[in-house]
């Protein structure tokens, strides 16, 4: 099993560095003055002779005289392989599904297992090994069972609604690559990687013309398949089908089960976290881990743990389980800690010399002014989550007989349930995204143990069952993503013309995020949201230092006005609400907080009618053209000056 993936992960390489190849091939001869056909061709060539010999040495390590014979073979495979990429695509098509590159997903996933397949079994073998091939058959087919549910997933979930948060995430990463600097163009309260690594798939996805949305699911859902094949790797799950059941069981925890909110951080982290926790689990059970896997799993982990710092929690967790596990045989120098080590070292760098803004303006704009939207405790335990947590909880501990001492990879993920919990309680938001990889990892803990006697034998622990099968329903009920405060503003914003720049001086993100992507219109504030407001209008209340907050609300009408003059929107959208988070509500009126300021109430007046609106939102539509005024301010306001340094 173990040379089968090493020669897998080594086929996989090498068909990444001929994709590479071929369309460098490609854009050389275009450039070059060739015809899109020749390009092609002789891109497709290059790529196809590399992959031969790259696989038939290193893959497969085969020498000797007989490489006409294997290139032969080759070529057939390849046009095997290729074919049922065709008719996958084509019946695909004749069912009804047009869906651009996300079609291509299922088809390409075949390609490459039968490609392997005859590439191992035919191509550098004297004859074909049919023994061999239906042993791996029988051997691999839970791990071909998850390739197809990701493939089927892919199709399924190709146009799924993305929530506001993943839509600004987009929207970041695009204004990065325009130039728009993180910090100071635009005023985000979240670390920077998660903005980073969508740079990537917003740059692919204009090459390939599609919705960087598309290309964001597609790579989700691979997350989600290449971590579930992950924990099967490393689990000692004794049976095929038992290994299936947990595999499948994580995959739905981890793509499906997060639908509402579905990219969001806490989804990336638990999909990352299980199979570190898969891993360690191993470690402490003193088998074996093949080096470049521990090394993958480190990497993805270093990037699910950096999202928040709060996830930290679950490393550590992690760690001193297995130290007071294994004592003396304990080392903290292994690959993954190595890669957690340079990773994080590597990032703390790039924030330092990329984002400065992020250390000198956000972290303490945040420590002003995020405690606005803090809830009672009482608040953070409301949800139908709670009741999973509870009744999950209570039947992992009523079936702790089922504890395998040699395989305790459910009390790793019952260790990460816990250090997600820490995260949830620390944020003091009480928001459902936070509490997702709790259920997840929780959930994962009671499937590996509840089918630790075989499948057949969950139905003896009804308690178990039971909360996986409602969980699963509460996901299913509650579907994607639905954003129900956007009737209060989508008919005024679809009034805008596409392209136009408009503003909403709002709390809440959801009244206008994702409509700003989906109706193509241009946001010209530095802002997502006003989330300052609630601490503002809370200051007298609440325990924080009301000059700060002062300040603060200061810079914000100060940067407000200038981003209105500098980019005059079409339309601008103040909320009337009162806002109050946690504390005892006090009067305080966000249209009145804007109109106080008397150069945005000038400007208002100047070049705005203010028109119908609706219960939550006064409306300002332009009148003509404004001219744009983008000059610096005057900066000589003492509390204003602290944060526009």
């Amino acid at each position: 099993m173990s040379e089968l993936l090493s020669s897998a992960a080594r086929f996989g390489t090498v068909g990444a560095v001929n994709t590479a190849l071929s369309l460098l091939i490609i854009a050389a001869m275009l450039a070059a003055g060739y015809s899109d056909l020749t390009a092609n061709v002789v891109g497709y060539a290059g790529g196809l002779s590399f992959s031969f010999f790259a696989n038939r040495v290193w893959t497969f390590r085969r020498t000797g005289e007989a490489a006409l014979q294997e290139g032969l073979r080759f070529l057939f495979a390849f046009a095997v392989a290729y074919s049922t990429n065709v008719c996958v695509l084509l019946s695909l098509r004749a069912a009804g599904q047009y869906n651009g590159i996300m079609l291509q997903i299922p088809g390409m996933v075949l390609y490459t297992t039968v490609f392997f397949i005859m590439s191992r079994f035919y191509v550098f073998r004297e004859k074909f090994d049919f023994s061999a091939v239906k042993y791996t058959m029988r051997s691999w087919w839970p791990e071909i069972t998850i390739f197809f549910a990701g493939a089927i997933t892919a199709i399924v979930l190709t146009t799924i609604p993305l929530t506001h948060d993943v839509v600004w995430q987009i929207w970041i990463a695009r204004r990065i690559i325009q130039g728009a600097v993180l910090y100071k163009d635009i005023w985000e309260l979240n670390p920077p990687i998660w903005f980073w690594s969508a740079i990537p798939i917003v740059q692919f996805a204009d090459i390939i013309g599609v919705a960087p949305r598309y290309l964001l699911v597609a790579t989700v859902i691979a997350m989600g398949t290449a971590s579930a094949l992950a924990i099967g790797a490393l689990g000692d799950f004794g049976t095929a089908a038992r290994r299936c059941a947990v595999m499948l069981f994580c995959y739905w925890f981890m793509v499906a089960l997060p639908l509402f909110d579905f990219g969001q951080r806490e989804q990336l982290a638990l999909i990352c976290a299980l199979p570190y926790a898969a891993l360690i689990s191993r470690r402490r059970s003193g088998h074996e881990v093949v080096p470049c896997l521990a090394v993958a799993i480190g990497l993805a982990a270093s990037y699910g743990f950096a999202l928040k710092h709060y996830f930290l929690a679950i490393p550590v967790l992690l760690e001193a389980w297995l130290f007071l596990s294994l004592r003396r045989r304990w080392s903290p120098v292994r690959p993954e800690t190595a890669v957690l080590a340079v990773m994080a070292g590597l990032y703390a760098a790039a924030v330092i010399v990329l984002a400065p803004d992020f250390l000198t303006r956000m972290v303490p704009m945040v420590r002003a002014a995020y405690h606005g939207y803090e809830v009672p405790f009482l608040l953070m335990i409301d949800e139908p989550a709670q009741i999973v947590w509870l009744i999950g909880g209570l039947a992992f501990v009523m079936n702790r007989r089922l504890v395998d001492p040699d395989k305790p990879i459910d009390t790793a993920f019952a260790l990460v349930a816990i250090g997600f919990g820490f995260a949830y309680f620390a944020q003091l938001k009480g928001w459902q995204y936070h509490a997702l990889p709790v259920t997840g990892a929780l959930l994962a803990a009671v499937a590996v143990r509840i089918t630790s006697q075989g499948i057949r034998a969950v139905p003896r622990y009804p308690l178990g069952a039971a909360v996986i099968g409602f969980a699963v329903y509460i996901g299913i009920a509650q579907g994607p993503y639905q954003n129900w405060l956007e009737r209060e503003t989508g008919a005024l914003l679809g009034s805008v013309p596409k392209g136009q720049p408009v503003a909403v001086l709002a709390a809440d993100p959801m009244f206008q995020w994702p409509a700003i992507e989906r109706l193509g219109l241009e946001w010209p504030l530095h802002l997502y949201s006003y989330w300052m407001l609630p601490a503002i209008g809370n200051v007298a209340v609440h325990p924080s230092d009301p000059g700060l907050i002062r300040s603060l609300a200061a810079t914000i009408l100060l940067q407000t006005d200038r981003d209105l003059r500098c980019r005059p929107p079409a339309l601008i959208l103040v909320e009337r609400m009162e806002h109050s988070y946690g504390v005892p509500r006090r009067y305080f009126n966000v249209q009145s907080f804007f109109a106080s300021d008397q150069s945005i109430a000038a400007f208002l007046r100047a070049h705005y009618r203010e028109e119908a609106g609706t219960r939550l939102f006064a409306a300002y539509r332009r009148i003509g053209e404004v001219p744009r005024r983008c000059s610096d301010f005057n900066l000589s306001q003492p509390m204003a000056a602290k944060w526009l340094r």
